[in-house]
């Protein structure tokens, strides 16, 4: 993959006088035939002859990736696309306002043949579909500059993707950089009307924010419309305070919307939002502690307080958490910083903690450590950093032993910090114990003495 410049070395660059680069890049030219070529057709040429170069470029790779016989492995296809971007989508776009109708006709084709493209392709890292959203936004970009004659064939042209391509987006029509005329939108949303395609039809209204003809669609087949649509509709409606249609939406689509969290979370919401604008808080208050209730997540006690403007019903919430298990209470009390209550909690399970750990994420047991630690809570962060440590051991894949070891060596840091002779003494009679059970795994001791080297006669 083509490495870039260095903050350093573009710094360097800037400072480059005009003439002296002009200089530089004539002698790279000069003594370069790969430059020269790349120089001369992409730079220096006319459009016309530039789009014709990337068109017999494109065709020369499509022959030759689904020709052979070569299966492209993840870092191949990764390199593939990574010179795709470079060497055809950046320059269409840089030709999209010069030569719009060429550059539509050329990113089509290859949109359109994206799949067999990849067909002899590792696309496990996902960066095909990167490049492939790259050349949608190129596409779109070019059609801003279409002329107003060619309209009629822009529509058919996205009616076609839209109904052809499951990764069409509605919403890349308005991205940014990225807004089509309104009436080329309005012809293809008839066009969409003409084939009965009112799913669609709505998709595009909400997006033109066409309010009244979003409603009209909605109303005639509600079940079949976009979720994420209709909670774009119920914001617009919102924000225009007509709340109780609003309220009747959000309402018909808590069934299905329940099952996807993130969607849930802004159904949430919207539907607290509209209670509370209507005049209902008890009923803005009752959606949020449903939702609570469903998935105990921390983003729901902020939407509380922002709705409500109070923070008197905090021991319901802790309430409502702790039924769920002690697991989501500690996460829930780390987002509040109350620090003290979750020490209190460990106290009490500290002949269970290693069940209790197990039930936490890694990686935000690690940072829960950290916390505790700097805010005095030594004995109970070393702990944690033990059952880590023992827990990754046990796994015995010496591809995880890094953070065992680091484990073992935040465990003494921290006993250091507790200023406590007790608990250091303690630490490293742990790591002596935890030897005696493991003195086989011989690469994890090799780590362990490299990391912390006081420890190479302590295990002697």
């Amino acid at each position: 993959m083509t490495k870039k410049l260095t903050d350093k070395q573009l710094k360097t660059l800037r400072e480059f006088s005009h003439p002296d680069l002009l200089n530089q890049l004539i002698k790279l030219i000069d003594n370069h035939p790969d430059i020269q070529k790349i120089i001369v057709s992409q730079w220096l040429a006319p459009p016309a002859n530039q789009i014709k170069t990337l068109t017999k470029s494109y065709t020369r790779l499509f022959k030759k990736i689904t020709s052979g016989t070569r299966f492209y492995s993840y870092h191949d296809t990764d390199r593939v696309f990574a010179g795709f971007d470079i060497d055809f989508n950046q320059p269409l776009k840089a030709l999209a306002a010069d030569c719009p109708s060429d550059v539509v006709k050329l990113t089509y084709k290859m949109i359109d043949e994206f799949d067999t493209l990849c067909s002899n392709m590792d696309t496990s890292s996902g960066s095909w579909y990167d490049c492939y959203l790259a050349l949608y936004h190129t596409l779109f970009i070019s059609l801003i500059h279409l002329p107003q004659a060619e309209y009629e064939n822009t529509v058919d042209l996205l009616f076609y993707l839209s109904q052809n391509d499951p990764s069409f987006q509605w919403d890349n029509l308005i991205q940014k950089e990225v807004r089509l005329p309104k009436t080329l939108l309005i012809d293809l949303r008839d066009k969409l009307l003409v084939h009965q395609l009112i799913a669609d039809a709505f998709s595009l209204s909400v997006i033109l924010h066409d309010i009244p003809a979003a409603q009209a669609l909605y109303n005639k087949c509600p079940s079949t419309l976009s979720l994420n649509y209709q909670l774009e509709l119920a914001s617009i409606l919102i924000e225009d305070l007509d709340t109780k249609q609003a309220i009747s939406i959000l309402h018909n689509i808590q069934p299905k919307i329940q099952i996807y969290q993130n969607e849930y979370k802004q159904w949430t919401e919207l539907m607290s939002l509209a209670y509370r604008d209507n005049g209902e808080i008890g009923k803005a208050k009752t959606v949020i502690l449903d939702s609570f209730k469903h998935s105990p997540l921390y983003y729901y006690w902020q939407l509380y307080l922002k709705i409500c403007q109070t923070s008197q019903d905090l021991p319901e919430f802790i309430n409502l958490v702790k039924e769920k298990g002690l697991n989501y209470l500690i996460e829930f009390l780390f987002e509040l910083n109350d620090y003290q209550s979750i020490n209190a909690i460990f106290e009490k399970q500290i002949d269970k903690i290693d069940a209790l750990v197990d039930q936490l994420d890694t990686s935000f047991c690690r940072k829960l450590s950290t916390t505790l630690n700097k805010n005095g809570s030594h004995l109970i962060a070393i702990l944690l950093r033990r059952q880590l440590a023992e827990r990754t051991i046990k796994k015995a894949q010496s591809r995880y032993y890094k953070y065992a070891v680091s484990d073992i060596k935040k465990q003494i840091d921290y006993a250091i910090e507790a200023h406590d002779e007790k608990i250091i003494n303690d630490s490293f009679n742990w790591i002596k114990a935890l030897y005696n059970i493991h003195y086989r795994k011989t690469s994890l001791w090799y780590e362990v003495e490299e990391k912390i080297p006081q420890l190479k006669f302590t295990l002697k």
